[in-house]
């Protein structure tokens, strides 16, 4: 294996990640993107996006 490669695997392991759930009067609103442009304004990168609504059995 080489040095890059396990220096990639370890710098993974040591990265910050924060979960941001968008609240469903947020997205009524419109302000999903509002809201994308502020956090990569911040400098923050975001690793994925997953879009879903979930049911109440699913939320709880």
């Amino acid at each position: 294996m080489q040095l890059t490669s396990v220096y990639h695997r370890l710098k993974f392991l040591f990265v910050e990640q924060t979960l941001l759930v968008i609240k469903p009067d947020a997205v009524a609103r419109g302000v999903i993107g509002e809201i994308i442009t502020t956090i990569e304004r911040a400098g923050l990168k975001i690793a994925g996006l997953v879009m879903r609504r979930l049911s109440r059995t699913e939320a709880e």
